[in-house]
C-alpha cells in the first residue's frame, strides 16, 4: 500500500508516529517496521499450526461450534454424544438413506415433534447440512478429505455412505463449485406496470456466459401470476445510462426557464462520462428511484430521487474540481 501511494503522489503521515515524515530516512524505517511486522506475523502462524498440528494428529477436535446430537465435555472440549438428540440424528439419517428428501424428512420430524437444538421445527437445508456432515460417522472435515476422530460416532460408515449416495442420485446439476452472481444494480427498483408488484432477477446462462433478467411471476389478489413481462436487466441500466449521459436526447427541454431538477440533470451529465464503472454503478443505484416496466408499450417509466441527484453532483463537482486543481498544480 506504501508503494501504491508514493506511485501516486500521496504523502503518508503516521498518527502513532508524528516523528516519520516523507524523507529518505522515513522511508527506510517504515520499510524496516514493515520488515519485523511480517516477520513477526510469520513467527504467529507457525505457532498457530504447530498448535494445531498436535491434536490434529491424535484425532482431537480443534474449534467450531457444537453440532447438534453432541455437547462439549467441560475439561477436554471434546465432543460427547446426546442421548436425545443423538437418537433423532441417526433416525434422520435413515429417512434419507431411504431414499426421502430432504424436505420429505423435515416434514416427517415436524408431524414427531422433533426440534432443533434452538427450540424450532426442522427444515429441508437442516437437514441436509446434518446428513451430510461426516462427524456423525467419527470423522471431521479436513482440507481435501476427512480425518479420524477419537469421538463416538452415532451412525455407523455404511449409512453415512449410503446417505451420500442417495442425496447424490438427486443431484440435478454436477456437484463443484457455484457461481455466484451479483445482485443487479436496479435490484428491488423495477416495478411491473401491468400487476405494480416489483419484478424479481433471475440469472440464465448461455454457455459460460450469464444475462441478468428482471422477471414478474407473481399472483395479485388471488389472481393468476402475472406472466406479461420480463426485461433484460443490461437493456435497463444502459437506457438510464443513456438518461443520465444525455438528457438533451432523453428528456427534451421545454420552452421557458428550466426548472432546478432539470438544471441538475443537465449539470449531472457533464459530469457523469468521467466516472469508473463502479462509481458509475453506485451513481444509478442512488439517483435511481423506481423503474416502471410495462410490456404492452415497451416503455420505460423511470423516477429519480432529486435530493440523491443534487448531492451525488456536489460531490461529484468538488471531486472534479480537486483532480483539475491537481492537474494544473
Amino acid at each position: 500500500m506504501l508503494h501504491q501511494f508514493q506511485k501516486h503522489g500521496v504523502r503518508l503521515f503516521i498518527f502513532a508516529m508524528p516523528e516519520l515524515a516523507a524523507t529518505a530516512q522515513d522511508t527506510f524505517m517504515l520499510n524496516m517496521l514493515a520488515a519485523f511486522a511480517e516477520f513477526e506475523r510469520d513467527m504467529i502462524a507457525d505457532r498457530i499450526r504447530d498448535t494445531r498440528a498436535g491434536p490434529i494428529a491424535r484425532g482431537q477436535r480443534i474449534a467450531g461450534v457444537v453440532p447438534y446430537g453432541y455437547s462439549a465435555h467441560p475439561t477436554t472440549k471434546q465432543l460427547v454424544a446426546v442421548a436425545e438428540e443423538a437418537s433423532i440424528v441417526k433416525q434422520l439419517f435413515e429417512l434419507v438413506a431411504e431414499n426421502i428428501p430432504p424436505s420429505g424428512a423435515a416434514r416427517i420430524a415436524a408431524e414427531k415433534g422433533w426440534r432443533t437444538r434452538g427450540g424450532r421445527p426442522w427444515t429441508a437445508r437442516q437437514v441436509l447440512d446434518t446428513v451430510t456432515n461426516p462427524v456423525y460417522s467419527g470423522r471431521f472435515r479436513a482440507r481435501k478429505e476427512t480425518r479420524a476422530g477419537v469421538h463416538a460416532p452415532i451412525i455407523d460408515s455404511d449409512l453415512f455412505q449410503r446417505c451420500a449416495e442417495a442425496i447424490a442420485a438427486r443431484r440435478t446439476h454436477n456437484s463443484g463449485r457455484r457461481t455466484r452472481h451479483s445482485a443487479p444494480v436496479l435490484a428491488q427498483k423495477v416495478r411491473c406496470a401491468k400487476c405494480l408488484q416489483l419484478m424479481g432477477a433471475r440469472v440464465t446462462r448461455n454457455g459460460v456466459r450469464g444475462y441478468t433478467y428482471f422477471r414478474c411471476r407473481k399472483a395479485v389478489d388471488g389472481r393468476g401470476s402475472c406472466t406479461g413481462t420480463q426485461i433484460r436487466a443490461y437493456d435497463i441500466e444502459e437506457t438510464i445510462r443513456f438518461a443520465l449521459m444525455s438528457p438533451a436526447s432523453a428528456f427534451p427541454r421545454k420552452r421557458g426557464r428550466p426548472g432546478k431538477d432539470v438544471r441538475t440533470l443537465y449539470a449531472l451529465c457533464q459530469v457523469t462520462p468521467l466516472l469508473d464503472p463502479a462509481a458509475e454503478q453506485g451513481l444509478i443505484r442512488n439517483v435511481v428511484q423506481e423503474v416502471v416496466w410495462n410490456a404492452e408499450k415497451a416503455s420505460l417509466r423511470i423516477l429519480l430521487n432529486w435530493e440523491m441527484l443534487a448531492s451525488g453532483l456536489r460531490k461529484l463537482s468538488s471531486q472534479v474540481e480537486a483532480e483539475s486543481t491537481d492537474w494544473d498544480e
